[in-house]
């Protein structure tokens, strides 16, 4: 079963629907803590590549069907991968989020003096 289902959205869309839901369910991993930012920068990478992939084939003007079923197969991998980096035991409290992003920050400050 695909995760997101081909009728909640118009065909001609459905690799930029893709895109920007794998984005959205990274940010909420992001949010609750679930995904760490190491792995949200894998995750982003990812779609990145994908959308620069998406956008070298429509270079003529159109997605042809190997292009395109090559798209998807991707996105459907990568929205499998964050769903498992969502569920595994990797976590960040947003306490720890705070106090590391705060040290390195701090460091980084005293560093340039």
């Amino acid at each position: 079963m695909e995760r997101y289902p081909r009728e909640n959205y118009e065909r001609r869309d459905e690799i930029q629907f893709l895109q920007r839901q794998i984005r959205r369910d990274i940010a909420f991993g992001i949010e609750s803590g679930k995904i760490t930012s190491r792995e949200s920068r894998q995750l982003l990478r990812e779609v990145e590549k994908n959308e620069q992939l998406e956008s070298r084939y429509k270079r003529d003007g159109r997605l042809d069907a190997r292009e395109k079923r090559e798209l998807m197969e991707d996105l459907e991998m990568l929205s499998r991968l964050v769903r498992r980096e969502k569920r595994d035991d990797d976590r960040v409290s947003y306490e720890e989020h705070n106090r590391g992003h705060g040290r390195m920050h701090h460091e980084r400050s005293r560093d340039r003096y």
